[in-house]
């Protein structure tokens, strides 16, 4: 679950904030997030 402060920042849960970025989408209700590692050889 990602959350959004009230601040518009996008709040990452802990085993998504080790990911060096993360796509979001927006699939209208609600957003999709895709993390990106920062490695993506050592994350296969």
């Amino acid at each position: 679950m990602i959350k959004i402060d009230n601040r518009g920042r996008i709040r990452l849960p802990g085993k998504l904030a080790k990911y060096g970025s993360v796509v979001i989408i927006d699939a209208g209700e609600y957003f999709i997030g895709i993390p990106i590692p920062k490695d993506p050889l050592v994350a296969t």
